[in-house]
């Protein structure tokens, strides 16, 4: 089997990144074209991808990125960067966590760590913001929070008037939050 390849530019293959991810085993993005963004654009949906990515590109931040995005995702990070990437994953607080699923409108993969996953913590997400239904699990999806997330145009009035009081996070990314 012969390997296609894409024409084009970073601009290209970023998209693709983005997009579709990569299928690194058969049909990676040239060498010369890999970089930290290329590889965290890649795991933005797909964070299992690290284990494809070659090694010398599966830094500290390609690492915190995907485990920041799925826990699972730390098994495919390398043993030297292991503790590293786990410290800075636990040490993100609940406000944090809430700072930056204010943000979240469910257009990307995100699974939330064990530890978050408790009533008090979905009821705060949730009446933050009412597209975070989507990342509670139904055995805690009560009628009190199906009903908290049944005005979505109240919810986005919330974040707007964050954005014009000021008070929204600075943090915009995951991979920016603990650094």
């Amino acid at each position: 089997m012969s390997k296609k390849t894409f024409p084009g530019d970073y601009a290209d293959w970023l998209m693709i990144a983005a997009t579709a991810g990569f299928d690194w085993e058969n049909n990676p993005p040239p060498r010369e074209m890999i970089t930290e963004e290329l590889c965290m654009a890649a795991l933005e949906d797909a964070p299992e991808q690290l284990c494809g990515i070659p090694m010398e590109f599966r830094t500290a931040e390609v690492c915190f990125y995907a485990v920041y995005i799925d826990d699972d995702a730390l098994q495919f990070v390398p043993e030297n960067l292991r503790e590293e990437v786990k410290a800075r994953k636990d040490a993100i607080t609940e406000k944090q966590w809430l700072d930056e699923l204010s943000w979240y409108n469910g257009n990307h993969y995100l699974k939330l760590p064990q530890k978050l996953l408790t009533p008090e913590f979905c009821r705060a997400m949730v009446e933050c913001n009412g597209y975070t239904i989507d990342l509670v699990p139904e055995k805690l999806k009560t009628p009190e929070l199906l009903a908290i997330v049944s005005n979505e145009d109240d919810h986005f009035s919330k974040r707007i008037e964050k954005i014009k009081s000021g008070t929204s996070p600075s943090v915009k990314t995951g991979a920016q939050i603990v650094i």
